[in-house]
Protein backbone atom coordinates (compact mmCIF):
# COMPACT_ATOMS: atom_id res chain seq x y z
CA UNK A 1 0.00 0.00 0.00
CA UNK A 2 2.98 2.34 1.00
CA UNK A 3 4.55 1.27 -2.48
CA UNK A 4 1.58 2.78 -4.21
CA UNK A 5 1.00 5.99 -1.99
CA UNK A 6 5.01 6.90 -2.96
CA UNK A 7 4.17 5.95 -6.95
CA UNK A 8 1.29 8.13 -7.23
CA UNK A 9 3.27 10.81 -5.01
CA UNK A 10 5.81 10.68 -7.59
CA UNK A 11 3.64 10.27 -10.51
CA UNK A 12 1.57 13.14 -9.39
CA UNK A 13 5.61 15.48 -8.59
CA UNK A 14 6.29 14.59 -12.23
CA UNK A 15 3.55 15.64 -14.14
CA UNK A 16 3.68 18.86 -12.00
CA UNK A 17 6.53 19.44 -12.93
CA UNK A 18 6.34 18.70 -16.53
CA UNK A 19 3.23 21.65 -16.41
CA UNK A 20 6.18 24.05 -14.65
CA UNK A 21 9.29 22.88 -17.28
CA UNK A 22 9.22 23.70 -20.63
CA UNK A 23 11.52 22.77 -23.78
CA UNK A 24 11.90 24.98 -27.08
CA UNK A 25 9.46 22.04 -28.73
CA UNK A 26 6.67 24.10 -26.85
CA UNK A 27 7.34 27.14 -28.20
CA UNK A 28 7.51 25.39 -31.93
CA UNK A 29 4.34 23.76 -31.32
CA UNK A 30 2.18 26.58 -30.06
CA UNK A 31 3.73 29.41 -31.76
CA UNK A 32 3.80 27.94 -35.10
CA UNK A 33 -0.25 28.46 -36.35
CA UNK A 34 0.42 32.59 -35.53
CA UNK A 35 3.49 32.65 -37.69
CA UNK A 36 6.51 30.93 -39.30
CA UNK A 37 10.03 29.58 -37.90
CA UNK A 38 13.12 30.66 -39.68
CA UNK A 39 15.99 28.43 -39.46
CA UNK A 40 18.39 31.45 -39.77
CA UNK A 41 22.60 30.66 -39.24
CA UNK A 42 22.96 32.78 -36.19
CA UNK A 43 20.28 32.33 -33.83
CA UNK A 44 19.21 28.86 -34.87
CA UNK A 45 14.83 28.89 -35.06
CA UNK A 46 13.74 32.18 -34.81
CA UNK A 47 9.87 33.14 -35.07
CA UNK A 48 8.27 35.48 -37.49
CA UNK A 49 4.53 36.70 -36.30
CA UNK A 50 1.41 37.21 -38.46
CA UNK A 51 0.77 40.34 -36.99
CA UNK A 52 0.73 43.15 -39.40
CA UNK A 53 2.41 46.01 -41.41
CA UNK A 54 2.19 48.59 -37.36
CA UNK A 55 3.24 45.58 -35.35
CA UNK A 56 6.03 46.39 -32.89
CA UNK A 57 6.96 44.51 -29.25
CA UNK A 58 5.87 46.00 -26.20
CA UNK A 59 3.60 48.95 -28.23
CA UNK A 60 0.85 46.86 -30.31
CA UNK A 61 -2.17 44.98 -28.71
CA UNK A 62 -1.02 45.36 -25.03
CA UNK A 63 -0.59 47.20 -21.82
CA UNK A 64 1.78 47.66 -18.75
CA UNK A 65 0.51 46.92 -15.03
CA UNK A 66 2.72 47.23 -11.82
CA UNK A 67 3.60 43.64 -10.20
CA UNK A 68 5.95 42.80 -7.58
CA UNK A 69 8.38 42.32 -10.29
CA UNK A 70 8.16 46.05 -11.27
CA UNK A 71 6.15 47.03 -14.95
CA UNK A 72 5.05 43.89 -16.58
CA UNK A 73 3.12 43.99 -19.67
CA UNK A 74 0.11 42.20 -20.44
CA UNK A 75 -0.48 41.28 -24.06
CA UNK A 76 -3.87 40.67 -25.86
CA UNK A 77 -2.79 37.94 -27.92
CA UNK A 78 -3.28 34.39 -27.51
CA UNK A 79 0.47 33.81 -28.37
CA UNK A 80 1.41 36.31 -25.77
CA UNK A 81 2.72 34.89 -22.61
CA UNK A 82 5.88 33.39 -24.41
CA UNK A 83 7.55 36.11 -27.22
CA UNK A 84 7.14 38.96 -24.34
CA UNK A 85 8.36 37.38 -21.36
CA UNK A 86 11.08 35.01 -22.87
CA UNK A 87 13.87 35.70 -25.12
CA UNK A 88 14.62 39.00 -27.36
CA UNK A 89 13.97 40.78 -30.42
CA UNK A 90 14.91 42.51 -33.39
CA UNK A 91 14.17 43.82 -36.76
CA UNK A 92 15.12 42.51 -40.32
CA UNK A 93 14.57 44.47 -43.38
CA UNK A 94 12.67 41.60 -44.84
CA UNK A 95 10.93 39.87 -42.43
CA UNK A 96 10.70 42.61 -40.10
CA UNK A 97 10.35 41.65 -36.34
CA UNK A 98 11.47 38.43 -35.28
CA UNK A 99 11.72 36.60 -32.02
CA UNK A 100 14.50 34.47 -30.86
CA UNK A 101 13.73 32.32 -28.42
CA UNK A 102 15.27 32.37 -25.00
CA UNK A 103 15.03 30.32 -21.12
CA UNK A 104 14.77 32.99 -18.97
CA UNK A 105 11.28 34.25 -18.11
CA UNK A 106 10.82 38.29 -17.22
CA UNK A 107 7.90 40.67 -16.99
CA UNK A 108 9.20 42.75 -20.07
CA UNK A 109 12.44 42.45 -21.20
CA UNK A 110 13.06 45.82 -22.35
CA UNK A 111 15.26 49.11 -21.69
CA UNK A 112 14.05 52.09 -19.84
CA UNK A 113 14.58 56.03 -19.81
CA UNK A 114 12.99 58.51 -18.15
CA UNK A 115 13.75 62.69 -18.54
CA UNK A 116 12.46 66.08 -19.81
CA UNK A 117 8.97 64.91 -18.54
CA UNK A 118 8.89 61.56 -20.48
CA UNK A 119 9.09 57.78 -20.01
CA UNK A 120 10.40 55.57 -22.70
CA UNK A 121 11.20 52.00 -23.28
CA UNK A 122 12.82 49.78 -25.94
CA UNK A 123 12.79 46.09 -26.67
CA UNK A 124 16.09 44.68 -25.67
CA UNK A 125 18.49 42.51 -28.25
CA UNK A 126 20.04 39.07 -28.38
CA UNK A 127 23.09 39.17 -26.38
CA UNK A 128 22.22 41.72 -24.09
CA UNK A 129 22.75 41.05 -20.20
CA UNK A 130 20.99 42.66 -17.64
CA UNK A 131 23.46 43.21 -14.80
CA UNK A 132 23.44 46.18 -12.11
CA UNK A 133 25.48 48.56 -13.75
CA UNK A 134 23.95 49.55 -16.82
CA UNK A 135 25.68 50.15 -19.83
CA UNK A 136 25.08 51.97 -23.16
CA UNK A 137 22.17 50.50 -25.16
CA UNK A 138 22.34 51.35 -28.95
CA UNK A 139 19.26 50.49 -31.07
CA UNK A 140 17.22 52.17 -33.64
CA UNK A 141 15.88 55.14 -32.60
CA UNK A 142 12.48 53.97 -34.26
CA UNK A 143 12.30 50.96 -31.63
CA UNK A 144 11.76 54.07 -28.43
CA UNK A 145 8.65 54.50 -26.88
CA UNK A 146 7.79 58.15 -25.44
CA UNK A 147 5.33 59.04 -23.76
CA UNK A 148 4.17 61.54 -20.45
CA UNK A 149 3.84 59.69 -17.36
CA UNK A 150 0.61 59.89 -16.43
CA UNK A 151 -0.41 57.99 -19.17
CA UNK A 152 1.92 54.99 -18.96
CA UNK A 153 -0.65 52.71 -17.37
CA UNK A 154 -2.99 53.41 -19.45
CA UNK A 155 -4.72 50.53 -22.06
CA UNK A 156 -4.93 53.08 -24.64
CA UNK A 157 -1.52 54.67 -24.27
CA UNK A 158 -0.81 54.66 -27.65
CA UNK A 159 -2.91 57.26 -28.06
CA UNK A 160 -0.24 59.44 -26.09
CA UNK A 161 2.71 58.70 -27.60
CA UNK A 162 5.25 61.05 -29.16
CA UNK A 163 5.96 60.97 -32.51
CA UNK A 164 8.90 59.25 -33.58
CA UNK A 165 10.70 61.82 -35.66
CA UNK A 166 11.19 63.66 -31.83
CA UNK A 167 12.73 60.20 -30.48
CA UNK A 168 16.35 61.82 -30.81
CA UNK A 169 15.73 65.22 -29.45
CA UNK A 170 13.66 63.24 -26.09
CA UNK A 171 16.13 60.19 -25.84
CA UNK A 172 19.21 62.76 -25.94
CA UNK A 173 17.36 64.45 -22.96
CA UNK A 174 16.75 61.27 -20.63
CA UNK A 175 18.78 58.90 -18.38
CA UNK A 176 18.93 55.16 -17.55
CA UNK A 177 16.33 53.72 -15.16
CA UNK A 178 18.72 51.56 -13.13
CA UNK A 179 15.99 49.82 -10.95
CA UNK A 180 16.46 45.87 -11.29
CA UNK A 181 14.78 42.77 -9.09
CA UNK A 182 16.50 39.67 -8.21
CA UNK A 183 14.58 36.86 -8.57
CA UNK A 184 16.61 34.18 -6.64
CA UNK A 185 14.03 31.45 -6.90
CA UNK A 186 14.77 31.57 -10.77
CA UNK A 187 18.45 33.65 -10.61
CA UNK A 188 17.31 35.75 -12.67
CA UNK A 189 17.84 39.70 -12.70
CA UNK A 190 14.64 41.91 -14.44
CA UNK A 191 15.26 45.23 -15.80
CA UNK A 192 11.67 46.75 -13.30
CA UNK A 193 10.99 51.09 -15.03
CA UNK A 194 10.14 53.16 -13.10
CA UNK A 195 9.24 51.85 -9.59
CA UNK A 196 6.09 52.53 -7.29
CA UNK A 197 7.64 55.29 -5.17
CA UNK A 198 9.16 57.20 -8.45
CA UNK A 199 5.46 57.01 -10.56
CA UNK A 200 4.16 58.51 -7.75
CA UNK A 201 6.45 61.43 -7.14
CA UNK A 202 6.05 62.35 -10.73
CA UNK A 203 2.66 62.37 -11.55
CA UNK A 204 0.99 62.90 -7.36
CA UNK A 205 -0.96 59.31 -8.23
CA UNK A 206 -0.99 56.25 -6.81
CA UNK A 207 -0.77 52.77 -9.14
CA UNK A 208 -2.64 49.41 -7.88
CA UNK A 209 0.09 46.73 -7.98
CA UNK A 210 -0.37 43.45 -8.68
CA UNK A 211 0.36 39.98 -7.40
CA UNK A 212 1.77 37.58 -10.43
CA UNK A 213 0.26 34.09 -9.96
CA UNK A 214 1.62 31.33 -12.98
CA UNK A 215 -0.89 29.28 -14.04
CA UNK A 216 -0.92 25.75 -15.60
CA UNK A 217 -2.42 26.12 -19.02
CA UNK A 218 -1.18 28.55 -21.68
CA UNK A 219 -4.43 30.96 -21.44
CA UNK A 220 -4.40 34.63 -22.20
CA UNK A 221 -2.75 36.99 -19.66
CA UNK A 222 -5.04 38.51 -17.43
CA UNK A 223 -6.05 40.40 -14.45
CA UNK A 224 -8.48 39.70 -11.69
CA UNK A 225 -8.63 40.31 -8.13
CA UNK A 226 -5.38 42.45 -8.08
CA UNK A 227 -3.67 38.86 -9.28
CA UNK A 228 -2.18 39.12 -12.95
CA UNK A 229 -2.75 35.20 -13.90
CA UNK A 230 -0.10 33.96 -16.38
CA UNK A 231 1.76 31.15 -17.72
CA UNK A 232 5.23 31.13 -16.86
CA UNK A 233 6.67 27.84 -16.47
CA UNK A 234 10.68 27.33 -16.75
CA UNK A 235 12.70 25.99 -19.62
CA UNK A 236 15.20 23.15 -19.55
CA UNK A 237 18.72 24.57 -20.49
CA UNK A 238 19.41 21.57 -23.39
CA UNK A 239 20.13 22.05 -26.86
CA UNK A 240 17.59 22.45 -29.63
CA UNK A 241 16.87 19.29 -30.73
CA UNK A 242 13.16 19.38 -31.64
CA UNK A 243 12.38 20.89 -35.07
CA UNK A 244 9.24 23.13 -35.67
CA UNK A 245 6.90 22.80 -38.58
CA UNK A 246 5.76 25.38 -40.77
CA UNK A 247 9.74 26.08 -41.15
CA UNK A 248 11.33 28.60 -43.47
CA UNK A 249 15.61 27.92 -44.31
CA UNK A 250 17.25 31.55 -44.71
CA UNK A 251 20.74 32.00 -46.55
CA UNK A 252 21.01 35.40 -45.85
CA UNK A 253 21.59 35.97 -41.79
CA UNK A 254 18.87 38.57 -39.89
CA UNK A 255 20.45 41.91 -39.89
CA UNK A 256 19.14 45.33 -38.24
CA UNK A 257 18.26 47.68 -40.69
CA UNK A 258 19.09 51.19 -40.93
CA UNK A 259 16.63 53.35 -38.72
CA UNK A 260 14.20 54.93 -39.64
CA UNK A 261 11.58 57.56 -38.36
CA UNK A 262 8.50 55.77 -37.91
CA UNK A 263 7.67 52.10 -38.10
CA UNK A 264 3.50 52.62 -40.47
CA UNK A 265 6.07 52.27 -43.82
CA UNK A 266 7.28 48.79 -42.34
CA UNK A 267 6.60 45.46 -44.86
CA UNK A 268 4.49 42.98 -43.22
CA UNK A 269 6.14 39.59 -42.67
CA UNK A 270 4.48 38.00 -45.36
CA UNK A 271 2.36 39.30 -47.78
CA UNK A 272 1.20 35.91 -49.10
CA UNK A 273 0.88 32.43 -48.27
CA UNK A 274 3.62 31.46 -51.16
CA UNK A 275 6.60 33.67 -49.75
CA UNK A 276 6.44 31.42 -46.32
CA UNK A 277 7.46 28.32 -48.23
CA UNK A 278 10.03 30.05 -50.51
CA UNK A 279 13.90 28.90 -49.42
CA UNK A 280 15.57 32.23 -50.74
CA UNK A 281 14.78 35.83 -50.74
CA UNK A 282 12.88 37.18 -53.57
CA UNK A 283 14.22 40.11 -55.18
CA UNK A 284 11.86 42.99 -55.42
CA UNK A 285 9.03 42.98 -58.26
CA UNK A 286 9.26 46.15 -60.30
CA UNK A 287 6.29 46.95 -61.70
CA UNK A 288 5.87 48.88 -65.19
CA UNK A 289 3.02 51.58 -64.90
CA UNK A 290 -0.14 50.73 -67.28
CA UNK A 291 -0.89 53.08 -69.73
CA UNK A 292 -4.39 53.10 -70.45
CA UNK A 293 -6.55 54.92 -73.29
CA UNK A 294 -8.95 57.44 -72.40
CA UNK A 295 -12.28 56.47 -73.85
CA UNK A 296 -14.33 58.81 -75.53
CA UNK A 297 -17.86 59.15 -74.21
CA UNK A 298 -20.97 60.01 -76.78
CA UNK A 299 -23.09 62.15 -75.17
CA UNK A 300 -26.54 60.85 -74.46
CA UNK A 301 -29.60 62.25 -76.09
CA UNK A 302 -32.38 62.39 -73.64
CA UNK A 303 -35.78 62.45 -74.88
CA UNK A 304 -37.90 65.35 -73.25
CA UNK A 305 -40.87 63.44 -71.56
CA UNK A 306 -44.56 64.70 -72.31
CA UNK A 307 -46.56 64.54 -69.39
CA UNK A 308 -50.54 64.25 -69.74
CA UNK A 309 -52.04 66.76 -67.41
CA UNK A 310 -54.42 64.66 -64.90
CA UNK A 311 -58.46 65.56 -65.04
CA UNK A 312 -59.49 65.44 -61.56
CA UNK A 313 -63.14 65.66 -61.30
CA UNK A 314 -64.63 67.87 -58.88
CA UNK A 315 -65.48 66.35 -55.56
CA UNK A 316 -68.88 67.46 -54.68
CA UNK A 317 -68.93 67.56 -50.94
CA UNK A 318 -72.91 67.08 -49.15
CA UNK A 319 -73.65 70.05 -46.61
CA UNK A 320 -74.19 68.22 -43.06
CA UNK A 321 -76.83 68.95 -41.54
CA UNK A 322 -76.65 69.30 -38.11
CA UNK A 323 -79.37 69.15 -35.83
CA UNK A 324 -80.12 71.86 -33.26
CA UNK A 325 -79.72 71.45 -29.89
CA UNK A 326 -82.04 72.27 -27.12
CA UNK A 327 -81.10 72.82 -24.12
CA UNK A 328 -83.37 73.31 -20.83
CA UNK A 329 -83.43 76.38 -18.82
CA UNK A 330 -81.46 75.91 -15.92
CA UNK A 331 -83.66 76.85 -13.28
CA UNK A 332 -81.85 78.83 -10.03
CA UNK A 333 -83.23 79.12 -6.36
CA UNK A 334 -83.69 82.04 -4.99
CA UNK A 335 -80.79 82.35 -2.34
CA UNK A 336 -82.31 84.24 0.94
CA UNK A 337 -80.24 85.79 2.54
CA UNK A 338 -80.58 86.29 6.25
CA UNK A 339 -79.87 89.90 7.38
CA UNK A 340 -77.27 90.36 9.45
CA UNK A 341 -77.94 91.63 13.32
CA UNK A 342 -75.53 93.96 14.53
CA UNK A 343 -74.94 94.80 18.36
CA UNK A 344 -75.54 98.55 19.01
CA UNK A 345 -71.90 99.77 20.31
CA UNK A 346 -72.40 101.88 23.27
CA UNK A 347 -69.82 104.67 23.73
CA UNK A 348 -69.11 106.39 26.96
CA UNK A 349 -69.25 109.98 26.53
CA UNK A 350 -65.72 111.89 26.63
CA UNK A 351 -65.10 114.28 29.24
CA UNK A 352 -63.26 117.06 28.29
CA UNK A 353 -61.76 119.24 30.85
CA UNK A 354 -62.67 123.11 30.12
CA UNK A 355 -59.06 125.40 29.04
CA UNK A 356 -58.86 128.03 30.99
CA UNK A 357 -57.31 131.06 28.75
CA UNK A 358 -55.07 134.02 30.38
CA UNK A 359 -56.48 137.42 29.12
CA UNK A 360 -53.31 139.01 26.75
CA UNK A 361 -52.67 142.56 28.21
CA UNK A 362 -52.01 144.44 25.20
CA UNK A 363 -49.54 147.68 25.55
CA UNK A 364 -51.05 150.85 24.15
CA UNK A 365 -49.36 152.26 21.08
CA UNK A 366 -48.95 155.83 20.62
CA UNK A 367 -49.60 157.47 17.35
CA UNK A 368 -47.83 159.92 15.60
CA UNK A 369 -48.88 163.33 15.52
CA UNK A 370 -51.22 164.64 12.69
CA UNK A 371 -49.64 165.33 9.36
CA UNK A 372 -50.89 168.76 8.57
CA UNK A 373 -51.45 168.81 4.66
CA UNK A 374 -51.45 172.28 3.10
CA UNK A 375 -54.95 172.79 0.81
CA UNK A 376 -54.25 172.87 -2.77
CA UNK A 377 -56.08 175.51 -5.15
CA UNK A 378 -57.52 173.94 -8.47
CA UNK A 379 -58.45 176.26 -11.16
CA UNK A 380 -61.49 175.92 -12.41
CA UNK A 381 -61.95 174.02 -15.68
CA UNK A 382 -62.89 176.05 -18.72
CA UNK A 383 -65.19 173.63 -20.65
CA UNK A 384 -65.44 174.64 -24.40
CA UNK A 385 -68.83 174.34 -26.51
CA UNK A 386 -69.63 172.09 -29.01
CA UNK A 387 -71.61 173.53 -32.42
CA UNK A 388 -73.34 170.69 -33.93
CA UNK A 389 -73.72 171.70 -37.94
CA UNK A 390 -77.02 171.52 -39.08
CA UNK A 391 -78.01 169.27 -41.79
CA UNK A 392 -78.96 171.07 -45.00
CA UNK A 393 -81.32 168.37 -46.81
CA UNK A 394 -81.77 168.44 -50.35
CA UNK A 395 -84.91 168.24 -51.47
CA UNK A 396 -85.40 165.03 -53.51
CA UNK A 397 -85.78 165.51 -57.70
CA UNK A 398 -89.39 164.49 -58.73
CA UNK A 399 -88.54 161.80 -60.98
Amino acid sequence: MAIVIASAILLGSTQLRAQRVISFSVFYDELSPYGVWVNDAQYGYVWVPDAGAGFQPYYTNGHWVMTEYGNTWVSGYAWGWAPFHYGRWLYDAFYGWVWVPGYDWGPAWVYWRYGAGYYGWAPLTPGFTVSVSFGVYNCPMDWWVFLPPQYLYRRSFTNYVRDRRLNLNIHNQTTVINNTYINRTRNTTYITGPSRTEYMRETGRDVREYRVKSVSTRTNTYTRNNTLRIYSPEVEHRDRVATPVNTVRSETPLRSPVPVSTNQNRPAPFATEVEKNRTSRPAPVQRTPTQRTPVQREPVQRTPTQRTPVQREPVQRTPTQRTPVQREPVQRTPTQRTPTQRTPVQREPVQRTPTQRTPTQRTPTQRSAPTQRSPQRTEPVKKTGTKREQSVSTPARNR
